[in-house]
């Protein structure tokens, strides 16, 4: 079976090229090419890697893209029964060899890229020290993370023939570019925080823009014309967040590099920024007009060749439908010709794009990126400067320290929840004002939670780290439960009807999987939210959580999706796979809470510092004010315990009232269809027992009489 397509090499080569000669160019406008390593060794060294780089970004992009053509846009062979992963199709199963392809590919040469990088580093292609800057390295332990998901994507790749298997194969490249978000300046910024974060949501801004527009333009040629306006009218909505991640991340990045707008056009540095952000605002305008000039004119098609057909077979309508046919190929051939101008001309920007940027990331920016740790502990540990005032309940709404991302996250769950309640009152639909209100004011809380005043203590403070724990736990979960995210998402986005899987539909796949169906349980959910509290404070979990960008990030969306999951259980409003009892429901709360409250007090109790390693470190506080400030963390964890255990109690016990009002009404409805037939089944069945008993009274009567 051939599997490459044929224009697929030369564009490769082309964005190869156009890339490398953008990186060169790069690092000689910034001064990189006759600074300090502008040895021999030096130059060679680096500008490899800037054509590494751009091999790599290139194979990755592929990669990526294929995986979401697969997963996400790419027509499916029909309707599927209930939520059952579909196999692979021909065409399918043909993209999954390339997403496997491109898969290695960028293994290899992010490999090749990383020693180039050590090479670089000690002025030497010896190996000697290859494995301490692999393994005792920021940059060497976020190369190895990301081979590990790239070579767990390509396995997947290389055995799965299932949609679902694409699904795992997109998520695990997805997992290796968070891991790329590590490298370069993020890893070591002055604003860590939100530099690596920034950096991750412009890796994936990049690869979902960028992926699967490659695909389209190489497969453009061997691709019907419904196929390919099936692909871009999926396509443009996840182009269009791209390009909002692209520039939002953007904005992010230069603010941290840059000390004044004014760098923008006084700097070497700057100008590549400008450059790129030119070219981004360049990006979307090809969006836009791409919009115009062949999607518009694909659907036109369409519309035509339906005309056609439901004119076919009348009388002296021959002609029309001849001219119909021809209009239709004019604006399919035309719309298809449109499409690969510009796509080339979006490609050849996004070469140059990726250039750029890796040759921003051999360059050093205006501010310095490097934070010593000798001159300055706190900031190259925390990240960012901590506030330096009391922390009291005022500072709670008074004190910011803005996390970007989540910020964004936050925003983005309140703008797509209100399109689809746009979308539900347009078509006339329901849908309960109160179940907005609490979403909104999750979205709300949970922007607090991640940049207020305990995010701001929370990494130098033990008492100011466990508000926020809990606020993630038990105030922002519920809030959102209460709004019923899934039950908009499957009434407000449209449904697939040919077999393939949109965001709705692998929603409602993964939610339907016997992994869901056991974590959903009540014991299983109370255990995750109690019981990790165990494994993470009482373990080196904690500390490492504190040290590591990786583990504050996971160590937050842990206690988010507990906290979630768990209120979901006990009030959810979303429908379950099996109905849960009420009374069971009631149990898990009173026996998790009341763990969650006894371990406060195990907070309280315990003699030695919980992280003590990372507060002794810090050096910011006595060991006195450290005792005190743990004891004050477990005593919020015991007391807050009561205020969540009263309002889930509270839902829960409305909830459990108007079920059973419900059950009631249906009951008394369904008297009304049939007559009461049930209630009438039953007194007859009452009566046949009533006379059994009778007659068998009478036997015995007339049996003791006999005697």
């Amino acid at each position: 079976m051939k599997v490459l397509s044929r224009t697929l090499l030369p564009l490769s080569a082309l964005v190869v090229i156009a890339g490398g000669i953008a990186g060169v160019v790069g690092l000689v406008v910034t001064g990189e090419g006759s600074g300090p390593l502008a040895s021999s060794f030096g130059t060679l060294t680096n500008n490899l890697i800037v054509v590494v780089k751009v091999g790599e970004y290139l194979a990755l992009s592929l990669a990526f893209g294929y995986a979401l053509t697969l997963s996400l846009f790419q027509p499916g062979s029909g309707r599927t029964r209930g939520h059952r992963s579909p196999p692979l199709t021909d065409e399918q199963d043909r993209q999954r060899c390339l997403a496997t392809r491109f898969t290695f590919s960028y293994a290899c040469l992010l490999a090749l890229g990383t020693y180039l990088t050590y090479a670089n580093a000690r002025a030497s292609f010896s190996p000697a020290q290859l494995g301490y800057f692999v393994w005792k390295t920021d940059l060497g332990r976020a190369t190895v993370w990301a081979l590990v998901f790239a070579f767990l994507a390509a396995g997947i790749g290389l055995f799965t023939r299932h949609l679902r298997g694409a699904g795992w194969l997109t998520a695990m490249l997805a997992l290796s570019v968070v891991a790329l978000g590590f490298l370069g300046h993020a890893g070591n910024s002055t604003d860590h925080l939100n530099a690596v974060n920034a950096m991750i949501a412009h890796l994936l801004g990049v690869l979902t823009w960028l992926g699967p527009l490659l695909v389209f333009l190489a497969e453009a040629h061997r691709t019907e014309t419904a196929t390919l306006k099936t692909w871009l009218e999926r396509y443009s909505p996840w182009a269009l967040f791209a390009i909002l991640a692209l520039a939002y991340s953007g904005i992010i990045n230069a603010a941290i590099r840059l000390e004044t707008p004014a760098q923008l056009v006084t700097t070497r540095y700057g100008w590549l920024v400008l450059l790129k952000a030119v070219l981004t605002v360049a990006i979307a305008a090809f969006g836009y007009v791409q919009r115009r000039r062949v999607l518009e004119p694909l659907a036109r098609a369409r519309a035509a060749a339906q005309r056609g057909s439901k004119a076919q077979g009348t009388v002296g309508n021959e002609d029309a439908q001849a001219g119909c046919a021809d209009h239709c190929a004019h604006l399919n051939q035309a719309s298809r010709e449109a499409f690969r101008r510009l796509a080339s001309l979006e490609v050849l920007i996004a070469a140059v794009v990726i250039g750029a940027s890796s040759a921003l990331g051999r360059s050093q920016p205006p501010v310095p990126q490097y934070v010593p740790r000798e001159a300055y502990r706190v900031l190259s540990l925390v990240g960012y400067e901590p506030p330096h005032g009391e922390y009291t309940l005022l500072s709670l709404v008074t004190v910011w320290q803005m996390d970007w991302m989540f910020t964004a996250v936050a925003a983005l769950f309140a703008v797509l929840y209100l399109m689809g309640l746009h979308r539900l009152r347009v078509r006339g639909d329901e849908w309960p004002l109160s179940r907005t209100l609490f979403w909104l004011a999750g979205c709300l809380a949970l922007f607090w939670v991640m940049s207020g005043g305990a995010a701001a203590f929370g990494r130098v403070r033990f008492d100011a780290h466990m508000t926020q724990h809990m606020a993630l736990m038990v105030i922002v979960p519920p809030l959102l439960v209460l709004g019923a995210p899934v039950t908009m998402l499957s009434r407000a986005a449209k449904p697939r009807t040919d077999g393939s899987r949109g965001m709705r539909e692998w929603i409602l796949a993964i939610l339907h999987t016997r992994y869901s169906a056991v974590v959903s349980s009540p014991p299983i959910a109370g255990f995750l939210f109690a019981g990790s509290l165990v494994l993470f404070y009482f373990t080196p979990f904690f500390t490492w959580a504190m040290f590591e960008h990786v583990g504050h990030l996971l160590m937050t969306v842990h206690f988010l999706l507990a906290g979630y999951l768990f209120a979901w259980v006990i009030i959810g409003i979303d429908p379950a796979q099996k109905p849960i009892s009420p009374v069971l429901k009631l149990v898990t709360l009173l026996v998790t809470l009341t763990f969650h409250a006894f371990f406060g007090i195990a907070v309280v109790s315990a003699t030695w510092l919980i992280g003590g390693e990372w507060y002794t470190l810090l050096n910011l506080f006595e060991r006195a004010e450290l005792e005190r400030q743990q004891f004050a963390g477990g005593s919020i964890m015991w007391g807050i315990s009561e205020v969540p255990t009263a309002f889930y109690a509270l839902i829960a016990g409305i909830q459990w009232s108007r079920s059973e009002e419900r059950a009631a009404r249906n009951y008394d409805r369904k008297a009304e269809r049939d007559g009461g037939a049930e209630l009438e089944s039953y007194n007859a069945y009452l009566r046949s027992l009533q006379q059994g008993e009778e007659t068998q009274a009478g036997a015995q009567e007339a049996t003791a009489q006999r005697r």
